[in-house]
């Protein structure tokens, strides 16, 4: 419970006895240029965001690099051919090693319970500091923090509950209709050869 403070107390004795980080290794799978678009974290939403962009719009994904410290999503995303870069987003020497400053966009679907020691608003206010006119996508778990976010220089802010409630409304409408089948069908061909 305490890994956040234990990992920021040890960390810079740990460099200061030779020890590498894992961001102090080459990428598997170098690619050139400055990245256009940010993913800041790399959770369920990401995952399946960066499914969507493989699928529809697979342009973008040489404009894209990630940005998160679990070295699991490391692998899989270096063997997807995904540009990924180790380090912990709340912490602003992260974000400048990174090069945030230079993209056009950046897209955090991080909910606060997840970003330890911080907050998205906190993020955000970094980002800003770092890239005053990069558009900016956050997360929001509760309404009251749209218009905080907003007013911090978030350019959209995502309620996922929100979309949650409308695919919901949509299924209850079906199933009040008999069509459950149908919903479930579509479902699975959305799920089909899903990573």
């Amino acid at each position: 419970t305490k890994s956040n403070e234990i990992h920021a107390a040890l960390l810079p004795r740990l460099l200061r006895m030779g020890f590498k980080d894992i961001d102090a290794s080459p990428p598997e799978t170098p690619q050139a240029g400055q990245p256009k678009i940010f993913l800041l974290g790399f959770y369920t939403t990401a995952s399946s965001l960066l499914e969507e962009l493989e699928r529809h719009a697979p342009h973008l994904l040489a404009e894209l690099a990630v940005v998160d410290f679990n070295p699991a999503a490391h692998k899989k995303l270096r063997e997807r051919g995904v540009r990924v870069i180790y380090g912990d987003i709340t912490r602003r020497e992260t974000l400048e090693h990174a090069g945030v400053g230079g993209a056009e966009l950046l897209v955090c679907t991080l909910p606060n319970s997840l970003l330890k020691g911080a907050t998205n608003l906190k993020l955000l206010a970094q980002l800003r500091e770092l890239n005053p006119s990069a558009q900016i996508i956050t997360h929001a778990e509760q309404f009251e923090d749209a218009p905080k976010l907003y007013a911090a220089g978030a350019s959209h802010v995502s309620l996922p509950r929100l979309i949650e409630a409308r695919d919901l409304c949509s299924v209850i409408q079906a199933a009040r209709q008999s069509l459950l089948p149908e919903k479930r069908a579509e479902l699975e061909l959305e799920l089909r050869g899903r990573r």
